[in-house]
């Protein structure tokens, strides 16, 4: 047998064992290394690894495993960077009885879901925010806004593995996507399907209740229509509420609410327009899924969010206050783009000099143009529209 024929066989039989003993036996690296899914996201520098360890640690307390499945880090990294961000159960900061509600983006490597876990396979934190109750926050529960966007009888998004949505079918992996964090508080995501169709949701917590706002953006040449939005918010990581049955839930006009046991403390959603309010027991979870107008080529549509939390045994007077508000319906609620703001009235963020509130209140718009002092910083000001107890400032 010559040389040739030598070299022939060791490419076939020999080489392809090599490559692969190589690859099984290669090192992790310290920054974006693989864990035991490929369902994490390396932060991308320092900064980021301090926000996420940060999220992690002080607020989700993850187990160093479950930020290693979060970030694929390996285990040496991550203590390296807790010592040397100082950050640990103990350096935690106190929160400001002032302050908003909690809220921040979930940053995965932990299942959401206590069961029906087959029907969300790699979930994604793309859409995802966790939400603290006020009386306790160790607790939290997370809120997929959107889960999934339906057009017609085809899924256009879903915020996991389970059901084919239609960029499935023709074999198209849409990008992940980060939530974006604004200095006052409030949170952006912004996808840009396939199809240029833009979706996006904003999150604006306050000290009393959290506000969504989700729209689409028709950027095609057809109108869409049979937009369903089903938006959740799952409860494993709140005990007393996530009991896996139906028989603490009320639901109520458009509301669904659930208390944790003890019909005193209790966590409320709606979305809407046309939200439809169920559950989920074996998740368990929370559902209102409203229905976007159809979208023309060139329109956006708008759908809008209320979670609050209740602590009292009269869950029936509550819910006729939140509607009272008119927080669905009311037309200077508006999150229109990242230059809008929405300011809570209280030390934490803003000092208010001026208001004027009308009977219903609502404050009356204002033909002026005054500077309000904003964490320090005068800001001028061509207009404004405020609701009760908060103010949405229009910087130029």
């Amino acid at each position: 047998m010559n040389f040739r024929n030598l070299a022939s066989l060791f490419r076939i039989y020999f080489l392809p064992y090599i490559v692969w003993l190589l690859f099984i036996a290669l090192p992790t690296h310290s920054l974006g290394a693989e864990a035991d899914t490929v369902n994490y996201r390396p932060p991308e520098n320092d900064v980021e690894l301090e926000y996420w360890l940060q999220n992690m640690v002080w607020y989700h307390r993850y187990s160093v495993e479950e930020i290693q499945l979060a970030t694929g880090l390996t285990p040496d990294s991550i203590n390296s960077a807790l010592v040397r961000f100082d950050i640990n159960a103990s350096t935690k900061p106190d929160r400001s009885e002032d302050a908003p509600l909690l809220v921040m983006p979930f940053p995965g490597g932990r299942h959401p879901r206590i069961g029906f876990l087959e029907g969300a396979i790699d979930p994604q934190r793309d859409t995802k925010m966790s939400i603290f109750p006020p009386w306790d926050d160790t607790s939290y529960g997370v809120i997929d806004v959107p889960e999934t966007i339906w057009i017609g009888d085809k899924i256009f998004y879903l915020a996991h593995t389970h059901i084919n949505t239609i960029w499935d079918d023709v074999g198209i992996k849409l990008h992940k996507v980060e939530w974006t964090r604004h200095n006052d508080g409030s949170y952006e995501m912004r996808r840009k399907m396939p199809d240029s169709t833009v979706i996006g949701s904003f999150v604006i917590p306050s000290k009393t209740e959290v506000r969504f706002q989700q729209w689409i953006t028709n950027n095609t040449q057809n109108t869409l229509r049979g937009l369903r939005v089903q938006d959740c918010l799952m409860l494993s990581m709140m005990p007393g509420f996530n009991e896996l049955n139906d028989n603490n839930n009320v639901v109520s006009g458009g509301y669904i609410a659930r208390h944790g046991g003890n019909q005193k403390h209790w966590v409320i959603m709606a979305f809407g327009p046309s939200g439809e309010a169920w559950t989920n027991p074996l998740v368990p979870c929370m559902h209102s899924n409203p229905t976007f107008p159809d979208c023309a080529p060139g329109e956006t549509q708008k759908i809008r969010g209320w979670l609050s939390f209740y602590e009292g045994d009269d869950i029936q007077a509550e819910l006729t206050r939140i509607n009272a508000i008119g927080w669905m319906d009311d037309p200077d609620y508006q999150v229109t783009s990242t230059n809008r703001r929405l300011y809570n009235m209280s030390k934490a963020h803003a000092q208010i000099h001026f208001s004027r509130y009308s009977n219903n209140g609502l404050v009356q718009d204002q033909d002026v143009n005054l500077k309000y002092s904003i964490l320090g910083k005068k800001i001028p000001v061509s207009g404004f529209n405020t609701v009760k107890n908060s103010i949405v400032i229009l910087q130029p």
